[in-house]
């Protein structure tokens, strides 16, 4: 009887102790975001390209406030920054804690990912691997929607592959409602549908009963996530630009970024093209769209392979590694999200923002294809065994070699001024009382670095966090109007605003007209930014 007993005990621990590669992996993947990307330390630090644009959206989706909406960007990220920066108090630690917590579920997806594919070391390394280029532990801290749209992309294919692993109509619901996220969290996250519906019909093909018929209708209404969120947050449709408009502004995009690419071989083949013809059927067929091509393949894509060139391996990716033809569909599954990135690749120079979006994607193609590798040519006993000797090495060259520059500093650091900037900022929300009335003019985002403790009378005067004209009636009126003694007002002494909303108004230096009233002086200054606060009798301000 204890035989048996033992018997029946050990299976479920032997299936455990083999996850731990995965495990360990996730947990390293994690403790490097931590050293190298800081995520999770909520300084309130403002990082991320746009970011003081996605925080005022995120301000207007909580309020709805849809007049002043950027229906540029869609608003599951407003939506989810909004509430929790409410709830914390702080849109700057609201911020972060997002993203870090994106960037760790995208770590989380890349390990799954190896894992449906070949087995727990291969996840554990996909896992490790994905934090260790510059841009992906940068993000863990971005104030924008990037990281959101890169989690639902990335957990939208890992949740597919799982499908097609094992089907189940929970993971279909699930792969639908994440494909369906990244669709409302970005356009671009259209990219996601192709390989969750091909791996979707996969699992159907493998799945049995009545599973056939559940799996589909269950992906379908996970789809319905993406329109649910836009009209639970109270999306204007109506105000929303068309098609035709967006690819309008993002040609412009491309084309300022062809000329800016300092690369003579795409100069040759698409400098001469005017924005008009980007991003047209024509376009496909231009000797431009193969210079674009080359280009973010040479020059944007490789500092986003944390294991560099063995990427190549992805392709082996199709090989059945054990599974037959079950193996080889996955495989499949895999490059049609390759042609995803390849489609975008064809359009348009990739930012590093851009490439957030396919990490996960990125990461996997190397352990992924070395393991389908070696589990289709060794025997089963070997197979753990030769994946465990394989990733260990691979990853060590990894660390060793650090093919992408993972210590390169963030924008944020590499930039002086940004940096004191921040500082100031930083200072600012230790100085301001809720209670104190402020007004910023200086165009510096320090009223939004704010949010949400910043008080409502500081908005009355605009209706708005920021001021987004250079008409600087308001300001003015606050200067000769102070709402209360002991007012604040951040000004930029180097920015000529109109007096009035006419352009034909003339322009004034607020800094001036400051001190020639005689009732405000400076607070806090760094360099051009001054913060001058209302007295009585004109005297100093205590600092």
């Amino acid at each position: 009887m204890k035989k048996e007993h033992h018997m029946a005990t050990a299976g479920p621990s032997r299936r455990i102790l083999r996850e731990f590669p995965l495990a360990i992996g996730v947990g390293l993947g994690w403790l490097w975001l931590w050293l190298a990307g800081q995520a999770f330390v909520l300084d309130g630090r403002m990082e991320g390209y746009g970011w003081s644009g996605y925080v005022r959206n995120a301000w207007s989706v909580h309020r709805g406030m849809s007049e002043s909406y950027d229906y540029f960007r869609a608003p599951l990220h407003g939506w989810l920054l909004g509430g929790l920066g409410e709830g914390l108090g702080s849109y700057a630690d609201a911020a972060i804690l997002l993203s870090s917590l994106c960037v760790a579920g995208m770590v989380l997806s890349a390990g799954l990912i190896g894992r449906a594919m070949v087995g727990p070391w291969v996840g554990g390394l996909a896992a490790a691997a994905l934090p260790l280029t510059a841009n992906t532990a940068h993000a863990a801290r971005w104030a924008n929607s990037y990281p959101v749209i890169a989690v639902t992309t990335g957990g939208s294919l890992a949740a597919a592959l799982l499908l097609a692993r094992f089907p189940h109509p929970a993971l279909a619901l699930l792969t639908g409602a994440l494909t369906g996220l990244a669709w409302a969290a970005d356009g671009r996250g259209l990219v996601a549908i192709p390989p969750a519906v091909f791996l979707t019909l996969l699992a159907v093909w493998s799945a049995k009963g009545r599973q056939r018929w559940l799996i589909p209708a269950a992906l379908a209404v996970g789809l319905l996530t993406g329109p649910g969120v836009k009209i639970a947050v109270g999306w204007d449709r109506t105000a929303v630009p068309s098609t035709v408009e967006k690819i309008a502004v993002q040609r412009d995009v491309v084309h300022r970024w062809i000329h800016q690419s300092v690369d003579d071989n795409l100069m040759d083949a698409c400098g001469a093209l005017p924005a008009e013809s980007l991003l047209t059927r024509a376009y496909l067929s231009d000797p431009c769209a193969a210079a674009m091509v080359r280009y973010n393949r040479d020059r944007k894509i490789p500092r986003h392979l944390p294991l560099g060139g063995l990427a190549a391996f992805g392709v082996l990716a199709v090989l059945p590694g054990g599974r037959g033809w079950r193996g080889v569909g996955e495989g499949a599954g895999i490059l049609v999200a390759v042609c995803g990135l390849l489609t975008l690749a064809t359009l348009t120079p990739l930012a590093d923002r851009y490439l957030l979006q396919f990490t996960v994607l990125l990461t996997v193609l190397a352990p992924v294809g070395v393991g389908r590798l070696l589990h289709t040519l060794s025997p089963v006993r070997a197979r753990p065994w030769l994946s465990a000797a394989a990733m260990i090495a691979i990853g060590a060259w990894a660390w060793q070699a650090d093919p992408t520059g993972r210590h390169m500093p963030t924008a944020l650091q590499s930039n002086e001024e940004k940096s004191r900037m921040e500082d100031f900022r930083q200072t600012l929300r230790g100085h301001v009382d809720p209670q104190t009335p402020f007004l910023d003019c200086s165009n510096q985002h320090i009223a939004l670095s704010m949010l949400p403790r910043i008080p409502q009378a500081g908005f009355l005067y605009l209706n708005f966090p920021i001021l987004r004209t250079d008409d600087a009636a308001a300001c003015l009126f606050w200067i000769s109007e102070p709402p209360s003694p002991r007012a604040l007002i951040a000004v930029d002494r180097r920015r000529m605003l109109r007096a009035g909303r006419s352009r034909d108004s003339e322009k004034v230096l607020l800094s001036a007209v400051l001190e020639d009233s005689g009732a405000w002086a400076v607070r806090l200054s760094e360099g051009s930014v001054e913060v001058w606060e209302q007295t009585s009798d004109g005297a100093a301000a205590s600092p």
